[in-house]
C-alpha cells in the first residue's frame, strides 16, 4: 500500500511539473503547422506559375476580417486559360480557416499573384499568430520579389 502510496505521488509530482511545457510544445506546434500549411500554398502557387507560364494567385476567401484577412482561408488560383481573370473553376487547392489565431497580410490586399516566371511584383509579407501567443511563438512570413518565400520566428 505504501508503494502505491508513493507511485501515486511521484506520477502527480511530474504530471504538475510537465503539464505547462505540453502547452508551451502544443502552441509551438500549432504555429509551425499553420504557418507550414500557408507556406505550402505560396509554393504551390509559385509551381504553378512556373508550369503554365501563367499568373497564379494566393487568395483569402473572404472570411477574414481585416487584420485577419487569411484567418478565414485561402484558395490557390492559376489563370489556366490565359485570359488574365481568375476564375472559379481555376481554383486549385482551398485551406480552410486557421480555427485559432490570426493571419495577417501586412500589405492588406488579401492576395499574392506570381507572374508566369515566378516573381511577385514586390515584397509581401503575412503575419501568423496563435492565440494565446507568447514567447517566440509568432510566425512572420515573407514573399521576396523573385517569389521565394520564408517562415522567421518572433516574438509575440
Amino acid at each position: 500500500m505504501v508503494e502505491l502510496a508513493v507511485t501515486v505521488s511521484v506520477v502527480a509530482i511530474l504530471a504538475v511539473v510537465a503539464f505547462p511545457g505540453m502547452r508551451v510544445f502544443v502552441q509551438n506546434s500549432r504555429a509551425s503547422t499553420q504557418s507550414n500549411s500557408f507556406l505550402t500554398s505560396l509554393n504551390m502557387a509559385r509551381s504553378e506559375a512556373l508550369k503554365l507560364q501563367a499568373r497564379a494567385a494566393v487568395r483569402s476567401t473572404g472570411a477574414g476580417a481585416a487584420g485577419n484577412e487569411f484567418g478565414g482561408g485561402w484558395m490557390v488560383m492559376a489563370d489556366a486559360n490565359g485570359n488574365g481573370t481568375f476564375e472559379a473553376d481555376e481554383t486549385i487547392s482551398q485551406s480552410s480557416a486557421l480555427g485559432s489565431g490570426t493571419l495577417e497580410d501586412v500589405q492588406g490586399t488579401g492576395e499574392i499573384i506570381f507572374r508566369g516566371d515566378g516573381t511577385v511584383g514586390a515584397e509581401h509579407s503575412f503575419r501568423l499568430r496563435v492565440s494565446g501567443c507568447s514567447g517566440t511563438q509568432g510566425r512572420d512570413i515573407s514573399v521576396s520579389r523573385v517569389g521565394r518565400a520564408s517562415v522567421e520566428k518572433v516574438v509575440c
